[in-house]
């Protein structure tokens, strides 16, 4: 057996051969994440600007005919290229698929600032990004309160169709900006629409009802109400 003074390596180090090698790996990977964030920004553009129409109904239909992708790699892509596009103006993006899966749900405000705060706890502290680090950070954020007055938010049903409409009050101490996520917005104001088929407005509603009553004490939920909207 070769010991690592045997095999020229002195003191458990790596040998020249060794270190050149490991040089060139680092070159591919770094081409490769620079490709990463080419192709989901390509997947992006082609699904904001439904680039796949007329030939495909669907950014799913497109992605596997055209890339025998399956449905959860699309939308991974499609997720990581709208962060990427948030982060655009930015010296520094995530490097990988796993990295912008945390930031997925942010509004871009949102998302910039966090990202920004990130970059900068890695750079002073000379650690690399990771999922994990990502994921800390917008949970901090997220706990954080981020407005001064009690506020009532709305989520009601705007479709035109027959029957009744629905409408969810939900009432909090403070604006919590992890709502967004809940909401699916990047609405300013205080009123939240959604847009659900009748026959499944109550079910639609009642779970985020539900969602909401089991994170009562960690959004600060002061009330919740659910009823037919006149």
């Amino acid at each position: 057996m070769n010991t690592n003074n045997e095999a020229g390596l002195g003191n458990g180090g790596l040998s020249d051969e060794q270190k050149a090698r490991l040089v060139e790996c680092e070159k591919v990977i770094v081409q490769g994440q620079q490709a990463f964030i080419l192709t989901a920004l390509a997947f992006y553009e082609i699904f904001a600007d439904k680039l796949f129409k007329p030939e495909f109904t669907s950014f799913a239909d497109y992605c596997k005919a055209r890339w025998e992708m399956d449905d959860t790699m699309s939308l991974r892509y499609r997720q990581a290229g709208e962060v990427l596009t948030h982060l655009k103006d930015e010296a520094k993006k995530p490097s990988n698929e796993g990295q912008c899966r945390e930031l997925k749900n942010l509004g871009k405000e949102d998302c910039v600032a966090i990202w920004q705060r990130i970059v900068k706890a890695a750079d002073k502290s000379g650690k690399t990004i990771t999922a994990g680090m990502i994921a800390k950070e917008v949970e901090k954020a997220a706990k954080k309160d981020d407005g001064e007055k009690n506020v009532s938010f709305v989520a009601q049903t705007t479709d035109q169709t027959t029957g009744p409409k629905y409408l969810v009050k939900l009432t909090v101490e403070k604006p919590h900006s992890e709502l967004k996520r809940v909401f699916k917005t990047e609405q300013k104001d205080l009123v939240y629409s959604v847009i659900v088929p009748n026959e499944d407005a109550t079910k639609i509603l009642l779970k985020m009802g539900t969602w909401f009553e089991k994170n009562a004490e960690k959004y600060g939920l002061v009330e919740f109400s659910l009823s037919v909207a006149k």
